[in-house]
């Protein structure tokens, strides 16, 4: 299946300054309309959960979600250039601990991630090359 996005442009449309901005844009206004309402509607399922989040980007996602109280996090961004800017993020609000993070192709290493209880995914299915196997492999993520 065509995607509507190049995997080897990621990098370059997913860096450095984008993280920064995110992070900037989060401390500002929150998590944007997108986001946040997806947030919510996960919020009672959030309590004493591993959540997993494909596409972690700046992590701002993740953050809240454990600051509503999930447990533990699995952070998954095919971009290398969103880790750092997201784990100073973390440290900043005191989860770094809380979240394990991977670089990479989420489909391909996905089946070697811990199982998880919430998945959450936002503007990733879209991007994907590949959509019915980004579907399989977060589906296969979850515990419930």
């Amino acid at each position: 299946m065509a995607g509507c996005c190049d995997p080897s442009g990621y990098p370059g449309a997913f860096n450095r300054t984008t993280a920064e901005n995110s992070v900037k844009s989060f401390e500002k206004k929150g998590l944007d309309s997108t986001a946040a309402p997806m947030v919510e509607a996960l919020r009672k399922h959030l309590t004493g959960s591993t959540v997993l989040e494909v596409g972690a980007g700046s992590a701002t996602a993740i953050a809240t979600m454990l600051e509503a109280g999930a447990d533990r996090a699995v952070a998954v961004d095919l971009s290398p250039n969103y880790e750092a800017t997201a784990r100073r993020f973390l440290a900043s609000r005191d989860l770094e601990d809380s979240v394990e993070w991977h670089t990479g192709d989420f489909v391909s290493i996905g089946n070697d991630l811990p199982g998880v209880d919430v998945v959450f995914s936002n503007r990733v299915v879209c991007c994907y090359p590949d959509m019915a196997a980004m579907i399989d492999t977060t589906t296969g993520a979850t515990r419930r």
